[in-house]
């Protein structure tokens, strides 16, 4: 097999994939810190569900994943086999981890209803909280304008249950389908590596030396020399 070429694809090419798989990594693991952060400060939604737990572990995972990005990127360009093995047991964990948050999310879903009910409850003595709520998602109550609402609001105002609710859900689907692409990238960027580290080649198999055979001398040309 000629240096360069691969089980299927040439090294160059399978190197750019991967960086470009990296680079694509790099941005994927900003932007869950973004949402991360911003889901930890936004304090109105903190205040009925136990968000901020969910959004620390979107924060940790984007700086895993741009960590990861990182290693990958130097492993492919400067082809060290040992940074590539810790980049694949790497990016295998970071799957693994990402498939039991997809899980807890689609747990966390199914209880919003009653975690939004039990936090708007104890939410009963704090009318500002309440007032900012309400006054944030244009609602009025909890399931309608008659269920104490903390300010005279408009009577055609829905109630805040369905806009809160519609809200987390649909954040919930983000962090979903999010979470599905990245993975996509992420088992992409797992078989390339995989096809990297097969198709580099030992330092001592790239050695390009020629070793003649030792031909003996014939007696008749021994004799022919003297």
């Amino acid at each position: 097999m000629a240096r360069g070429s691969g089980l299927f694809l040439p090294l160059r090419l399978v190197k750019l994939l991967l960086f470009g798989i990296n680079l694509t990594f790099l941005i994927l693991g900003l932007l869950l810190i973004i949402f991360g952060g911003v889901s930890y400060t936004f304090d109105i939604v903190n205040s009925l569900l136990q968000v901020p737990k969910f959004a620390l572990g979107l924060i940790l995972l984007g700086v895993a994943i741009i960590v990861i990005s990182l290693l990958g990127a130097c492993a492919s360009y400067h082809q060290l086999r040992w940074l590539l093995i810790v980049y694949i047991v790497l990016l295998t964990i970071v799957i693994i981890t990402q498939i039991a948050i997809a899980i807890t999310a689609g747990a966390f879903q199914s209880k919003v209803d009653g975690l939004l009910e039990k936090g708007w409850g104890g939410l009963s003595d704090d009318k500002d909280t309440k007032s900012q709520i309400e006054r944030y998602f244009n609602c009025c109550g909890f399931y309608n304008y008659t269920d104490a609402p903390s300010w005279n609001c408009p009577s055609s105002y829905k109630g805040c249950f369905y806009a809160i609710d519609n809200f987390v859900k649909e954040k919930i689907d983000i962090v979903a389908v999010s979470a599905a692409i990245i993975g996509a990238f992420e088992i992409i960027g797992l078989s390339l590596s995989i096809a990297l580290f097969i198709t580099m080649r030992r330092p001592s198999e790239d050695l390009d030396i020629y070793d003649p055979p030792s031909v003996a001398l014939l007696p008749e040309t021994r004799r022919g020399r003297f």
